[in-house]
């Protein structure tokens, strides 16, 4: 690689700077977010609750109750966690671990692609340093106990197999991969229609053997699991979130801000090499494009990312996907314009300069979403503050926290906006589990914490069903103590207390 970037001068030197120093920004942030022991997003608690009824031998997928609801993701992330927890112990580090290595394992992967299309190094290394340089605008979510990282490691993983690999075998074995993809995340179909044609272009053999091993295994578990679960598998990981509102406003904002607003110049890049071998190959130029095998996987991370973020309730983690692929689209373009031929004209040196604008835009001070001391006390008041209270103590939006004080386990939050039907018109309270609802009425919880006043204006629905019979008490943290902080995704962290009315 030295005598490239020789070739390639000071920019050279400082691209791969910038991609060396992204990476090694993620590196330690991983290191000191891993171990972590409370929530770094609202979710993740959630995420750790439902491995442990794996654990536990009790069922995921379950008529609603006060004690559990799924998220409307089908289970293999979970059991994939709730196997590592029994060899290294139920912690949210072991699922985030799971993150970390899928993560790190999609980089590989990545820079495995590009280099087999653009036969370069150093190309390939700034492509997949861009992705490490996503890391802020996609929420910071690389390292975290969701399913995003390990959704995203294994399509690739199948696309590479299928794609890149001959015999029938690695043909037949990411058929598999993309069943295990289908059971973590029900997008991976995105991805299927461009999968298929890759397929029917290494021959009918490979088309059908995908073909046939796909649809068998994915739809012989639907129909078995949901037979099992008596059909709620299929109410909670497929109709449940088809009946999400589409955000209209987002049809255009995504190209717009997230696309554009985030990638503006690694698409002048793109752009300019479309455009300069158009011009000197012609429109076959295009067309070798829109055939390629790295493009169709472009495609699937583009459009998978699309559809996550018109879905009310898509946040930035819906980026991972496109993050991970566009540098595909990227390398491959710029190698053309700084391939032999071409490093020495005035294009080549312009695309390197748009490159290192790109690096440059992205920069991030990661410190606010990094643990501290004072996180770490904070996490220990809360946990006493809740122990303190006799009986038992509901906290809808961070359940984790309740399991930790006193080993109870509680319907989440987040998988009650689902069935409340908050992103399809807003919350309904009369379709929330009737022994919940029961429970709240008759004030069975000593206490419940909520991240914000049922006074203020921005309280939703269930909030406010809450405060028909709950009054707010006192803030979980005294003047002066360290608050428990907000890191990323949903409204916060527990900060008041709420009694019972009539008891004070």
């Amino acid at each position: 690689m030295v005598p490239v970037l020789e070739k390639r001068g000071l920019i050279g030197y400082l691209l791969l700077f910038f991609a060396f120093y992204y990476l090694v920004v993620l590196l330690v942030c991983f290191g000191v977010r891993l171990p972590y022991p409370y929530e770094l997003e609202w979710m993740e608690g959630g995420s750790l609750d439902h491995c442990l009824r794996v654990i536990e031998s009790k069922p995921l997928y379950l008529e609603p109750n006060r004690e559990f609801v799924p998220f409307i993701y089908p289970p293999f992330y979970y059991f994939a966690g709730a196997l590592l927890m029994k060899l290294f112990g139920v912690s949210p580090v072991v699922l985030r671990g799971i993150s970390v290595v899928s993560l790190l394992g999609a980089s590989v992967i990545l820079f495995l692609i590009l280099l087999r299309e653009t036969r370069d190094r150093f190309v390939s290394f700034l492509s997949v340093g861009l992705f490490w340089a996503s890391y802020e605008i996609t929420g910071y979510w690389f390292d975290l106990a969701r399913v995003d990282s390990f959704f995203i490691f294994q399509v690739l993983l199948a696309c590479y197999l299928l794609l890149y690999c001959r015999g029938s075998w690695t043909t037949l074995l990411a058929g598999l991969i993309f069943f295990t993809a289908f059971l973590t995340k029900q997008a991976t179909l995105m991805f299927y229609p461009f999968l298929l044609y890759g397929a029917s272009k290494k021959g009918k053999g490979h088309f059908y053997a995908f073909l046939v091993s796909t649809v068998l295994l994915c739809t012989t578990f639907t129909f078995l699991y949901n037979r099992y679960t008596d059909g709620w598998y299929w109410f909670y990981t497929f109709k449940l979130p088809f009946q999400h509102h589409i955000v209209g406003r987002v049809f255009v904002r995504y190209l717009t801000k997230d696309i554009l607003g985030n990638f503006p110049y690694i698409l002048s890049v793109v752009a300019l090499g479309i455009f300069v071998g158009v011009h000197s190959k012609g429109r076959e130029y295009l067309r070798t494009i829109l055939r390629s095998r790295w493009f169709l996987i472009f495609l699937g991370g583009f459009l998978t990312s699309y559809l996550g973020r018109l879905k009310s309730g898509g946040w930035d983690n819906n980026l991972i996907y496109v993050s991970a692929t566009v540098p595909l689209l990227f390398g491959v373009v710029l190698r053309e314009l700084i391939g032999d031929k071409t490093s020495a004209l005035p294009l080549g040196k312009l695309a390197l300069i748009l490159t290192l604008c790109q690096f440059a835009s992205l920069l991030y001070n990661p410190q606010y979403a990094l643990p501290t001391s004072r996180d770490y006390r904070a996490g220990q008041i809360l946990i006493e503050r809740i122990r303190g209270i006799p009986g038992e103590v509901y906290i809808p939006f961070h359940t984790y926290y309740a399991r930790i004080a006193k080993g109870s386990t509680q319907v989440h939050a987040g998988a009650l906006k689902d069935l409340a039907g908050v992103y399809s018109g807003g919350w309904q309270v009369d379709r929330l589990p009737p022994d919940l609802v029961e429970a709240i009425r008759e004030k069975r919880y000593s206490a419940i914490f909520l991240d914000e006043e049922v006074e203020s204006g921005d309280a939703d629905s269930f909030v406010r069903f809450i405060g028909k019979y709950y009054y707010r008490d006192r803030p979980v943290f005294r003047s002066g103590e360290p608050t428990l902080r907000f890191f990323m995704g949903g409204k916060g962290s527990p900060k008041f207390v709420y009694l019972p009315k009539g008891e004070h």
